[in-house]
């Protein structure tokens, strides 16, 4: 997540806001995290 956020110039909790689907994240936010989520690889982790 740490490698998201610095990729996109955003704070880590707005990666996780926009993965758990918070409603403070613009649609546009969310769409550009989720497409570097795919572009990363990065699957997360239920657990923590």
């Amino acid at each position: 997540m740490d490698d998201i956020a610095k990729a996109l110039g955003v704070n880590k909790s707005t990666v996780s806001r926009a993965i758990n689907n918070h409603s403070l994240i613009s649609t546009e936010m969310r769409e550009k995290i989720e497409k570097m989520c795919r572009k990363m690889n990065y699957i997360p982790n239920s657990i923590s």
